[in-house]
């Protein structure tokens, strides 16, 4: 059963009854449930739950049978908890699960007090908290709703919901394609593209973001299979296209991410200097040790590596000669803004000297005019990135997009 994403229950049939196991929590979409109790001989309704609202839930947090039956009072449709989904969130401690427990233990303890006879009414939604200031209706809501997409993403990673597109960067000397970044999309069936600043923070918090991350790398592999195949009688473009692979904090310190890198690049005869680990300044910082041990593995195996969105941390520079990395990428609000900002120019122009210095190459994010094209290849950038360019591409387009370059 937890497998699938939601169920259907028709009014007057029971979704479980008290003393069975319980492996997930419920979520209505629509139609009602009553929770019912056998209380000295008599059937006494607990309480009453309605679209939008959670049942089921204790079983998963005390791990003992259900002391109480779901049954059904209208046509019903619920979303599903499971047990491996709760515990991925209770380990990493995520602050909306706090909340979310704490909902729940006050729903608990309303209905003890229920049944002891210290509320007026037994059938009182427990729902209700006594102490307004904890907000818990919309507290509440945004809990459900995490909740929600995390499922409906687990369940978009079984049915292959997600995809690559491939955004090119374009070589400011040759104005000729250098390489991509690889950027994920999800496409709902019903709500069409979401937007990965919705979706990617809920991977990370849920743990998915490691057997996302692993998916990403392998179809990168394939990707550059398929350009390699395009260029096979170019050698000299070969020795230069590379597709960027962004990482979470999460991924980069998950035991054995390494050694699937290695097995990737392995299985789809990929050589590692054909792709590049784009990383954030906060992971470098969060995690210094671990972060330099890791790229150092990762330089290892001949892996290139970028600093993502550069400008916008709260890094050291001098934190930079500690890590072997081979590009800097100027964050896009900074190209957006450099030609009618004085502070942004400064801090663009700034960021390509501090390159120049250490020897690594830059890319200029976000170039969607030909103006800030010409100022960032006239400050000496290596790559520029952007609408002007292209926007990012499914991958049979990308393929499309290298040919006519290559034409050209």
């Amino acid at each position: 059963m937890s497998g699938q994403l939601r169920h259907q229950y028709p009014a007057h049939s029971t979704i479980f009854e008290g003393g069975d196991r319980g492996d997930c929590a419920y979520i209505i979409e629509k139609g009602h449930v009553e929770i019912r109790a056998e209380l000295r001989g008599e059937t006494v309704v607990l309480a009453s739950r309605g679209p939008g609202e959670i049942f089921g839930e204790m079983a998963l947090i005390d791990r003992k049978p259900r002391s109480a039956s779901a049954f059904v009072t209208e046509d019903c449709e619920v979303l599903l908890i499971s047990r491996h989904q709760l515990n991925a969130y209770l380990e990493q401690a995520d602050p909306i699960m706090h909340m979310l427990l704490s909902v729940i233990l006050e729903r608990f303890r309303d209905t003890v007090n229920a049944l002891r006879g210290d509320s007026p009414c037994l059938g009182a939604d427990p729902d209700i908290s006594s102490n307004s200031n904890l907000e818990p209706d919309r507290r509440y809501g945004q809990a459900v709703d995490t909740i929600k997409l995390a499922r409906e993403l687990e369940n978009a990673i079984e049915r292959r919901q997600l995809e690559l597109h491939y955004q090119p960067l374009i070589s400011m000397s040759s104005d000729k394609i250098y390489g991509f970044e690889s950027l994920l999309r999800w496409r709902h069936p019903e709500r069409g593209l979401i937007s990965p600043a919705l979706f990617v923070p809920v991977a990370e918090q849920s743990n998915l973001i490691v057997p996302i991350g692993r998916w990403v790398f392998e179809e990168v592999c394939k990707a550059l299979a398929r350009f390699r195949d395009i260029l096979s009688d170019r050698p000299g473009v070969v020795d230069q296209l590379s597709v960027g692979v962004n990482v979470s904090g999460r991924e980069f310190s998950e035991p054995g991410f390494v050694e699937h890198i290695s097995r990737a690049l392995d299985q789809y005869r990929v050589e590692p200097e054909r792709v590049t680990l784009e990383i954030t300044e906060t992971l470098l910082m969060e995690q210094p040790d671990v972060a330099r041990a890791t790229l150092e593995k990762c330089k290892d195996i001949g892996l290139r590596i970028a600093i993502d969105d550069f400008g916008t941390g709260y890094s050291s520079l001098s934190y930079l000669n500690r890590f072997p990395i081979d590009i800097i990428k100027i964050d896009q609000s900074f190209v957006g803004s450099m030609l009618k900002n004085e502070g942004s120019w400064k801090i663009v122009n700034s960021i390509v000297a501090l390159a120049h210095g250490l020897r690594m190459r830059i890319v200029a994010e976000g170039i969607e005019q030909e103006e800030q094209h010409t100022a960032l290849k006239d400050l000496g950038c290596s790559y520029a990135q952007g609408y002007l360019h292209s926007r990012p591409l499914p991958l049979d387009a990308a393929c499309e997009f290298l040919e006519k370059q290559l034409m050209s």
